[in-house]
């Protein structure tokens, strides 16, 4: 698939839907549970934050695109599903831990598979 039309398309999907949108780049790249963390502050600055700085005001769409990894250490023979689910299991704790409300993450790829297993 192609990634900026894809970030494209849902943007304004989001802005249709009456969404402040933002997108955040077409080029992002790491470790998945590292981006995650990043996403996770950048909601709850949203959610916490009042003031003429904001990055905006909800309801909002951050929307990204890019690669994201996961590293399996040497003992971890047996890891099972993908990236994009590494991404959204890390923020799910991440949004219970910092106890976040009314925030949606999806993870998605474009080319329709995640990871080499039915995880």
């Amino acid at each position: 698939g192609n990634n900026k039309l894809a970030v494209m398309a849902a943007a304004q999907e989001a802005e249709r839907r009456g969404y402040n949108t933002i997108i955040l780049g077409t080029h992002v790249e790491g470790e998945a549970r590292h981006i995650a963390q990043v996403y996770t502050a950048m909601a709850q600055q949203i959610l916490t934050e009042d003031n003429k700085y904001k990055m905006a005001s909800p309801p909002c769409a951050l929307i990204a695109g890019g690669e994201s990894t996961v590293s399996l250490s040497s003992s971890s023979k047996n890891g099972k599903g993908g990236r994009n689910q590494e991404l959204a299991l890390a923020a799910a704790l991440q949004f219970h831990y910092k106890k976040l409300r009314n925030v949606v993450l999806a993870s998605v790829g474009t080319d329709g598979t995640d990871g080499p297993t039915d995880a």
